[in-house]
């Protein structure tokens, strides 16, 4: 088994064990960064759009399992996030901080669309107006999980992906 998947396993695992016991505490206003989406990201850029797609379905239905939340809609949700975000695969990338500001482009916009459909999916927020459902349901925690990543720029000498 490939190094690389243990490590994507295990940091999903931690990271769906913040998710439910520290994010809680350091939410603003119900906007909450979705930590769970770094390594399926990261798989995504590092494997392919195909591999990046499968594990984005089986960390979604494993979180799905964890979370008590209606089943399936994470899974449909991070197949989605897994799916975009290796659509962005390029194995010729080689300057660290060129792709650390893509990482973070790429996070961005899979959290936001992973919101979208979770929040659309589990009818969260549509009491509000259209401008306020995006900006609260998707935007504030797509940047608000980029905010979180950026730390990684400091625990990682080189962000390259092999």
């Amino acid at each position: 088994m490939n190094k690389s998947y243990i490590f994507i396993g295990i940091s999903f695992v931690l990271l769906a064990i913040v998710q439910f016991l520290v994010v809680p505490f350091i939410q603003i206003y119900s906007v909450y960064p979705k930590i769970i989406l770094l390594p399926v990201v990261y798989f995504s850029l590092s494997q392919g759009q195909f591999r990046g797609t499968i594990a984005g379905f089986i960390f979604g239905l494993i979180y799905d399992l964890l979370s008590g939340d209606i089943w399936g809609i994470n899974a449909v949700s991070l197949t989605v996030a897994g799916f975009f975000a290796g659509y962005f695969f390029d194995e010729s990338v080689t300057d660290p901080f060129y792709y650390f500001r893509k990482f973070l482009i790429i996070l961005f916009f899979t959290t936001l669309i992973e919101t979208l459909i979770n929040s659309l999916s589990s009818f969260e927020g549509l009491d509000l107006s259209f401008i306020a459902f995006l900006l609260i349901q998707s935007i504030l925690p797509a940047l608000y999980t980029s905010f979180i990543a950026v730390p990684l720029a400091f625990f990682r000498k080189e962000m390259k992906i092999s």
